[in-house]
């Protein structure tokens, strides 16, 4: 006899429905499948997050952020069409409910603070400035005022004798 698939799997929308509107009561079912699936369109990320969603029912309330990002774009989704109980994930590191496109560390933060560990980790090779501006043809960071790009830092010219 072979092994049953997991819910998730067979009826992603259902569950996704049933886990919304447990939260949501007042939000139709037909609304909540609507918004579903003029939001999360490719039937694996229905998947993905009916797998979250029950595994773990309370990211729809708890604005921890955990799940894949689609969870995200479902939630804003479901606020922008009454819902007022469900809460947008929250950066991990500066708390701001903004979209949480990168992952980092095991869980997911902001774009301005990917940027914020990108200047810690990069330091300006000509002055160890953390306002890393991006990579000379070398590979090396620089900063906003020791960009290649800048005339402050022109290449060298090389004279032939």
């Amino acid at each position: 006899m072979s092994e049953q698939e997991p819910r998730f799997a067979v009826e992603p929308e259902q569950v996704i429905i049933e886990a919304v509107r447990a939260v949501e009561p007042q939000l139709d079912a037909a609304l909540v499948e609507k918004v579903l699936l003029a939001t999360l369109q490719r039937r694996p990320a229905r998947r993905e997050v009916a797998r979250f969603l029950q595994a773990d029912p309370e990211l729809l309330t708890s604005g921890r952020p955990e799940g894949p990002t689609s969870l995200g774009r479902l939630l804003r989704a479901l606020q922008e069409h009454g819902a007022v109980h469900v809460q947008l994930p929250r950066c991990m590191r500066c708390g701001a409910r903004r979209p949480l496109k990168i992952r980092h560390d095991q869980t997911r933060i902001c774009a301005s603070c990917l940027a914020r560990v990108i200047a810690v980790a990069h330091p300006c090779v000509l002055c160890g400035s953390r306002n890393y501006s991006g990579r000379d043809r070398d590979g090396n960071p620089r900063c906003s005022a020791h960009h290649p790009t800048t005339a402050a830092t022109s290449w060298p010219t090389w004279s032939g004798s």
